[in-house]
């Protein structure tokens, strides 16, 4: 913990940083609501320290430790946030999860396409599919033992969703903005076109706190679907021997994640007016225990974007192929425009 510990109090020191300058931006700026988050501020923050720490494992290790430790925390903390009967209106509850089950499938079948189109390998195809299509780098690094990826083709598609995802995170907020979307809708379009958990919620939170709940809940959504998504791509790679059977095997029981339950769990707190209570804590002012666990994720979240950065490397991100670019570019637009269509038809 002694070595983890340097990277740690960085982080949450970038954090306080990130969140100060975002209160000074806001306080002067004609429209507070056009200043990024204080998540999105981190990821730009914690890209460029990242890139000038010294290459050591200390830091790598503590940026790891971080993401896997506050990520799970932050999402189950937002679960504070959802009042489960919204869900009851059917254009929200229904028309939400319509959305998102046709986003996965429209999402896994344009990056094969892109990709196809492009010359890209079979494997290469199928790991942009699924990474544009539930979660990113977790979805491609779950998904390539089972069609037996090579070490190269892994590190393309990782480096080509990481890179998208950026895109869209800074991409969705305006143009949800420029569309006129409803917050509900406006985390809903982050939640399903947005490729990794944090980016989704960091783009979420940028647009108000109904944004950041709704967001959370539909990327959840999509998360929830990773094992059945990894036994398809499996079955389109014909995988039938008995390695494969032992991964489907693990992939059923291993890839619906814990933290899931834990959103789960507070937000029929919340729904239920459980956790509604008045807290006071030393020098901070009282407040619904609902509310100071959804700041205490909303922080959590802000901690974890900038360890994400730590992680990216620039030269990785500037080397990406570009067809690989290209394929990854189309496919998320392609999402984007498609969930932007279900959007003003469902809502």
């Amino acid at each position: 913990m002694r070595k983890l510990l340097p990277t740690w109090l960085l982080a949450i020191a970038l954090t306080a940083g990130c969140y100060m300058l975002v209160d000074a931006l806001r306080e002067g700026a004609e429209r507070p609501g056009a200043i990024p988050s204080a998540a999105i501020v981190a990821m730009l923050v914690g890209v460029v320290v990242g890139n000038l720490l010294p290459k050591e494992s200390r830091w790598k290790a503590g940026s790891r430790s971080i993401i896997k430790g506050a990520i799970p925390l932050a999402i189950v903390f937002m679960g504070a946030g959802l009042d489960l009967s919204v869900l009851a209106d059917p254009r929200v509850g229904f028309g939400g999860l319509a959305v998102t089950f046709v986003a996965i499938g429209a999402a896994l079948a344009l990056g094969i396409f892109a990709a196809r189109a492009l010359g890209l390998s079979r494997n290469t195809q199928l790991l942009l599919g699924v990474g544009t299509a539930i979660c990113g780098s977790s979805a491609i690094i779950a998904t390539s033992p089972m069609i037996d990826a090579e070490e190269d083709e892994l590190v393309l598609t990782v480096a080509t969703v990481n890179l998208m995802g950026l895109v869209a995170m800074f991409a969705i907020p305006p143009l949800a903005h420029a569309l006129g979307l409803t917050e509900q809708a406006s985390g809903i379009l982050a939640g399903t076109t947005i490729h990794a958990i944090p980016q989704a919620i960091a783009a979420g939170d940028a647009m108000g706190d109904t944004a950041a709940t709704f967001a959370t809940l539909f990327k959840l959504v999509r998360v929830s679907m990773l094992a059945p998504v990894v036994l398809l791509v499996g079955a389109l790679a014909r995988k039938h021997s008995a390695k494969s059977n032992s991964d489907e095997a693990r992939a059923r029981t291993a890839l619906v994640p814990w933290f899931l339950w834990g959103f789960a769990a507070l937000a029929i707190l919340h729904s239920f007016e459980l956790i509604e209570f008045a807290v006071a804590l030393p020098g901070i002012e009282s407040a619904p225990l609902s509310g100071m666990l959804k700041s205490i994720g909303k922080a959590l979240l802000a901690v974890a974007m900038i360890a994400i950065g730590f992680e990216l490397p620039l030269a990785q991100m500037v080397g990406v192929g570009g067809r690989a670019i290209f394929a990854g570019l189309l496919s998320t637009a392609g999402l984007i425009a498609v969930v932007v269509g279900l959007l003003s038809a469902a809502l």
